[in-house]
């Protein structure tokens, strides 16, 4: 994650947490949470920033521009609270220009958006101790937000006296950041610590009625939690409500760029998929292959777009049909452009293809003018019919739509190739580098030269996220030479072989000690190093560079506890090591 100003440190920060305790919750949840690379605003002093309710009291609700953001639109209500947010200078993205509301944030992530949504009442005067806990040292980016929040009592800690500011943040802790920065009543004391915090966002029309207390909140909740909150205390609530349901004026995505007109020379509407192997867009919506989570609403699958060039036409029904049936497909959710829901289709006879039938009005495609659609499946959970390794690809979406001046009947079928994705219990969700961005390499034997951190998620408890083999390129200067390459974690005199030539380092069958995903651990390479003394210009970097495609291995191969993976839903390249002088 990278402070974009005022306090802090640029910097990434990750989290595996396997199991997570809060203050009162025995009961551990399992999940591994996100490598988060969300750009979060510092604080701003009063004199060089104005006030965010002051902003938010301003604001138009029903404008939504998505425009920094490459894998939008989403649903409705998660559209209008990034926007809304991007707009306050409160988030930014990732550095791959995606927001990904379904993926978790930590600790830290949430209370730093927190204190920078809050930034007019608790703007510091001075910045305090940035070592408030031994696990929030004085050079982590997000040293000076807990710290802050820690002095004005948003915060205490667990009961061990640590932050654990990489653990994933659950909704009840959530609650308890947002009420106290925000400085919201809350109802006498209760029999759980955070039965208070949750009662006062359900008293003011806040909470995410959908979640329990030890939820993992995503980070397209973390914006709605947000958004209202902000909304609430600028006294508009009620108007961001009426944005987030569309009661009022529609929603408009300034990113959707026009598309050059298309002749027809037939009697019906022209129709064309925007799509490839692996990457297709509709609006300012990326589709590409990725791994589908069991029990999870699946990202994009296919996108769409229709001009007709012979008269105005009202769509009556749709049918998305899957190259071949996958029970964990439960059914497909179907979205315009702007990221409305436009219907659900349910699953039909042949069990590979998927129905909805729309009122009047609902998808009309103006005449000369381009309309798009986008589609989802809402994913099985594990114990309800879903199962792991299975394909899912939209063959084609079939558009069955009435002529408004001439009453002609059209159907009109998709031709192109949409991307794979494929079912699973867990996934790998990022690759860091977990070193240093360059260092001096000296000889030695053993020595680390490479150090790559995963992040990711299960579906508990099925789930068991390991790695099985990792393919590394080497890029060496004549003056290195390594030998006698292995991997290995912190902490662990145990290794495993790896085969090395001059240009690639090949480490398969890992051991579970060193492939599981865990808590704070990177696997690191290592190997026997010998320098020519006195050179110049010498460097040696390792890159994990292949996310692969289905059918295609990457460079990292991986399993669910289930199937095995030999690619990634991640852009390329996944992680660059350290640059060795």
């Amino acid at each position: 994650m990278t402070a974009i100003d005022g306090y802090g440190k640029p910097g990434l920060s990750c989290q595996f947490s396997r199991r997570v305790y809060t203050d009162a919750m025995p009961n551990p949840i399992t999940l591994l949470s996100v490598c988060v690379v969300l750009a979060i605003p510092a604080f701003a002093s009063a004199q060089s920033a104005s006030s965010t309710l002051q902003q938010a009291q301003q604001a138009d609700f029903s404008v939504v521009d998505l425009a920094l953001y490459a894998d939008a639109p989403w649903d409705r209500p998660t559209n209008v609270a990034v926007s809304f947010l991007t707009a306050l200078g409160i988030v930014h993205g990732n550095a791959d220009q995606t927001f990904r509301p379904a993926r978790t944030l930590n600790r830290a992530e949430f209370l730093s958006i927190v204190l920078a949504a809050a930034r007019d009442a608790h703007t510091p005067a001075s910045t305090p101790d940035a070592a408030c806990f031994p696990d929030v040292r004085t050079e982590d980016w997000f040293a000076v937000p807990v710290c802050i929040a820690k002095a004005r009592g948003i915060i205490r800690g667990y009961p061990d006296g640590l932050f654990h500011p990489a653990r994933a943040v659950q909704y009840a802790e959530a609650a308890k950041m947002i009420v106290n920065a925000f400085a919201l009543p809350m109802p006498a004391e209760t029999d759980t610590w955070y039965a208070r915090y949750m009662g006062a966002l359900e008293h003011f029309g806040l909470s995410l009625a959908a979640l329990q207390p030890e939820s993992a909140l995503t980070r397209g909740e973390m914006a709605r939690l947000t958004a209202a909150v902000i909304a609430f205390r600028a006294d508009r609530l009620e108007e961001y409500r009426d944005a987030e349901h569309a009661r009022s004026a529609r929603s408009s995505v300034s990113s959707v760029s026009p598309v050059p007109s298309v002749s027809s020379a037939s009697s019906v509407p022209s129709v064309s998929s925007v799509s490839s192997r692996s990457s297709s867009s509709v609006g300012v919506t990326r589709v590409h292959s990725d791994i589908l989570l069991l029990g999870m609403l699946s990202p994009p699958l296919a996108g769409v777009q229709y001009f007709s060039s012979l008269e105005p036409v009202d769509t009556d029904a749709l049918t998305i049909t899957l190259a071949e049936a996958v029970p964990s497909v439960s059914a497909v959710l179907v979205y315009d452009e702007d990221g409305a829901l436009l219907g659900t289709a349910s699953r039909i006879g042949d069990a590979a293809s998927y129905r909805l039938t729309l009122a009047s009005g609902v998808f009309g495609i103006p005449q000369n003018e381009v309309r798009r659609l986008y589609v989802r499946a809402r994913m099985a959970a594990a114990d309800a019919g879903g199962g792991s390794g299975e394909r899912v690809q939209v063959e084609t979406i079939r558009l069955e739509a009435t002529g408004e001046w001439s009453d002609t009947a059209y159907t009109i079928a998709s031709t192109d190739t949409f991307p794979v994705f494929e079912t699973a219990l867990a996934r790998i969700t990022s690759v860091i580098n977990a070193g240093t961005t360059e260092a001096l390499l000296g000889p030695g034997e053993d020595v680390m030269i490479g150090s790559f951190a995963f992040a990711g998620e299960e579906v508990a408890p099925f789930g068991d996220l390991r790695i099985a083999s990792l393919s590394f390129d080497l890029s060496a200067s004549a003056h290195f030479t390594v030998s006698d390459v292995r991997l290995g974690i912190a902490g662990s005199n145990e290794r495993a072989p790896c085969v090395a030539t001059s240009t690639r380092i090949e480490c398969a069958n890992l051991p579970v000690s060193i492939g599981t995903v865990v808590s704070d651990q990177s696997i690191r390479v290592y190997a026997d190093v010998s320098v020519e003394p006195l050179a110049g210009n010498r460097s040696l970097r390792l890159t994990l560079d292949e996310p692969g495609y289905p059918d295609q291995p990457g460079d990292v191969t991986w399993s669910d506890g289930t199937t095995t993976f030999t690619w990634i839903g991640v852009d390329r390249p996944l992680a660059e090591g350290t640059v060795w002088r």
